[in-house]
């Protein structure tokens, strides 16, 4: 009994701690630490499947860290990313949004290509703390509404780098 409750346990943290990092380094010279988290399903829409993302975290020696989300459209031929077109919405359960509108990742026209954006500790705040049903993304070509859906949410996302 006792070697089933503790296999159980162990199974049950290892669920817990699902989420993996596909990047978790620790600069041996300067203590600067580089988190981020593999790229996961963040919504889904029916004209354009699949919205995915993952969440970085950068700490430097002088303590300034750097949180972003990268994200982009699993459907082919959504836009470029990094032009000023491009944004990011999130609506919640009590009607409030997010926007985020500065995509700093380098202009890209192939498919899947990656906007970026960071975000502030409000942000993360608000992400973390507020009950998300739908995203806004838009690129160069449009935007598409995608229903919160996904094996991890934005705000597990963001536990893991922290």
């Amino acid at each position: 009994m006792k070697k089933t409750i503790t296999s159980l346990l162990i199974v049950f943290s290892f669920i817990l701690n699902a989420q993996n990092l596909r990047v978790n380094e620790v600069d041996e010279f300067t203590g600067s630490v580089k988190k981020a988290t593999k790229t996961y399903i963040l919504g889904s829409s029916k004209s354009f499947g699949f919205l995915k993302g993952s969440i970085y975290r950068m700490t430097t020696k002088s303590e300034y860290t750097f949180y972003g989300l990268s994200v982009y459209v699993a459907s082919e031929d959504f836009g470029c990313s990094g032009t000023r077109k491009s944004y990011i919405t999130f609506l919640f359960k009590d009607g409030t949004t997010l926007n985020l509108s500065d995509d700093e990742s380098d202009i890209d026209c192939s498919d899947y290509s990656s906007s970026l954006y960071s975000l502030t500790e409000s942000d993360l705040n608000k992400l973390s703390n507020k009950t998300l049903t739908k995203i806004r993304f838009s690129q160069s070509e449009g935007y598409a509404d995608f229903e919160v859906s996904g094996t991890y949410s934005i705000k597990e996302l963001i536990s893991v780098v922290k």
